[in-house]
C-alpha cells in the first residue's frame, strides 16, 4: 500500500464560527474553559504521524481502514535511511548540477543535524529510475528511496510543488520505501536567496518532503513549522525545522545510544545505478553488497591524471628495447 501526501499551495481550510445571544452564558463557560486550560494544559507538541491506514475517510491518497485492520503510526525500523537521486535532476538547474545535489543533502542535514534524534540519511548514488512506489521499482532488484523531479505527464494535482509516496508494511507500520516527486512540470525551482513570488525554493520543498519521507503528516495548527501544509511561491521558513518538528523528530526516533557512520544500503542494480563522488564525480556501477568483477565499471573521473599514460609509455619503450636486442642477435 502507498501513503501519498500531497504538499500544496494555498490550501485552504474552512472554519466554522457560531454566534450566540446569549452572551452571559458565553462568558461563564468562557471562564470555565479557561480555568480547565489551567488545570490540564494543553499539549505543547502538536505534530502529527502518518497512518497505515485512516477510519476517518482518508486523507489524500491513505487507504481508509479495513474493519480488520488498525491505523498504525508509520516509521523507519532501521534510522540510517539511503536515498538516490534521478540523474536527470531539474531543468531549471541545467540538468544535474553540483548546486542542486548540495541543496538535497542539506535539506536532509536538517533533519539529521538535530541532537536529540538518530536520524540519518547517506546518499547511495545517482540512478535512472524514475519508478515511483515500491512495487513498481523491482527492475532494480531492490528499492530504491527517489529524489526524481518530473516535468511531462505530472500524475498528481497540478497545484501540488511536491508528493511524497510512502510504502509502508500494514501489518506493522514499519516504512519499506519512500520516494519524493518533484513537480517541475507546474513549477520552476530556485535556490532562493531571498523572497521570489515567482519560483518555488528547492531546500523548502525537500526539507517539507522528507518531513514525509520519514513518517510525518501536515499539522495544521502552527503555520511556521516546517510540516504545516501550506507553502506560498518564494517561502524559505521551511528550510528550518521549528521546535514542534523536533519535538516529534525527537520522540519517533530518539538517541539511544551511541551512534555509528550511516553506510549507504546496497542494492543489486547493473542498469544505471552510479555512485556518486562528489561535484559530479561518478565511480563505479553499484554492485550490491559484493562486488561482481564480471561486470565492467563505469567511470567518469574529475580530472584526468597522465601518471597510467607515463607507466604506459616506460613498458612499452622497454618491450621495445627488448625485442630490438633479440632482432641483433639473430643477425
Amino acid at each position: 500500500m502507498h501513503v501519498a501526501v500531497p504538499c500544496l499551495f494555498n490550501e485552504s481550510s474552512m472554519y466554522v464560527r457560531q454566534k450566540s445571544l446569549l452572551k452571559n452564558k458565553i462568558n461563564h463557560l468562557a471562564l470555565l474553559l479557561l480555568s480547565v486550560a489551567f488545570l490540564f494544559p494543553e499539549p505543547a507538541n502538536a505534530f502529527v504521524r502518518t497512518k497505515t491506514c485512516d477510519r476517518s475517510g482518508g486523507f489524500g491518497s491513505t487507504k481508509i481502514c479495513r474493519v480488520d485492520q488498525e491505523p498504525l503510526n508509520i516509521y523507519w525500523a532501521n534510522p540510517c535511511i539511503t536515498y538516490y537521486v534521478n540523474r536527470e535532476g531539474s531543468s531549471s538547474f541545467g540538468g544535474l548540477s553540483g548546486e542542486l545535489l548540495d541543496i538535497v543533502e542539506a535539506s536532509f542535514k536538517t533533519w539529521e543535524n538535530v541532537s536529540c534524534g538518530s536520524l540519518q540519511f547517506a546518499l547511495g548514488g545517482l540512478t535512472c529510475n524514475r519508478n515511483i512506489g515500491r512495487e513498481d521499482q523491482n527492475i532494480t532488484g531492490g528499492n530504491q528511496n527517489l529524489i526524481v523531479w518530473v516535468e511531462d505527464n505530472w500524475e498528481y494535482s497540478s497545484d501540488a510543488i511536491a508528493i511524497t509516496v510512502v510504502s509502508p508494511d500494514p501489518k506493522t507500520g514499519e516504512i519499506l520505501d519512500a520516494d519524493i516527486a518533484m513537480n517541475g512540470q507546474h513549477f520552476n525551482f530556485a535556490n532562493l536567496a531571498s523572497f521570489n513570488d515567482t519560483l518555488a525554493d528547492v531546500q523548502n520543498t525537500l526539507t517539507h518532503e522528507i518531513g514525509h519521507l520519514v513518517g510525518f503528516n501536515h499539522e495544521n495548527s502552527i503555520p511556521e513549522a516546517t510540516m504545516y501544509p501550506d507553502a506560498q511561491p518564494g517561502e524559505l521558513i521551511k528550510r528550518d525545522l521549528h521546535e514542534d518538528d523536533i519535538a516529534g523528530l525527537c520522540e519517533v526516533y530518539p538517541v539511544t545510544g551511541a551512534q555509528g557512520i550511516c553506510q549507504p544500503s546496497r542494492i543489486e542494480d547493473r542498469t544505471c545505478t552510479i555512485e556518486y563522488g562528489g561535484e559530479l564525480g561518478c565511480s563505479t556501477v553499484m554492485m550490491g553488497p559484493a562486488q561482481d568483477s564480471s561486470v565492467a565499471q563505469q567511470h567518469i573521473p574529475k580530472k584526468h591524471s597522465t601518471q597510467p599514460l607515463r607507466w604506459l609509455l616506460a613498458a612499452g619503450m622497454l618491450l621495445l628495447g627488448i625485442t630490438l636486442r633479440r632482432r641483433k642477435r639473430q643477425h
